[in-house]
């Protein structure tokens, strides 16, 4: 009788040490399972992470390279308006000088006809 309860016995222990071995072996795949999940999870954040960095160094190249653009143009457009404006004092210069001997002349003829050397000193002087 008492080597039929330590048989049942042994048998009941064997059943529990069987049952925490396949918990065991459970456990351990789902460690195994959420380990692979995390290093994926891990892995997918650091990708994003290299793609949001490789695209936000994209767009500042992209902003750069316009900006140098824009600098350039406007360094283009200060060299022309600076032609445009010599060319203009230029124009005025000679347009004032045109108009300078007009008067001159106007002078000139308002003396010759009046004989007044009053005019002509007058012309003399500048």
């Amino acid at each position: 009788k008492e080597n039929t309860q330590l048989k049942e016995r042994a048998e009941q222990l064997e059943r529990q040490v069987n049952d925490l071995r396949k918990k065991e072996a459970t456990l351990n795949g789902l460690l195994v399972t959420t380990q692979a999940m995390a290093d994926g999870i891990k892995e997918t954040a650091r990708r994003e992470a290299d793609l949001t960095m490789k695209q936000a160094e994209l767009k500042a190249e992209a902003l750069l390279k316009r900006a140098h653009a824009d600098c350039e143009g406007l360094q283009r457009d200060i060299l022309t308006l600076r032609k445009e404006r010599t060319l203009a004092l230029e124009k005025l210069r000679s347009m004032l000088q045109t108009f300078s001997k007009m008067i001159e002349m106007e002078e000139i003829d308002l003396n010759s006809l009046s004989g007044d050397t009053s005019v002509n000193d007058v012309t003399r002087n500048r």
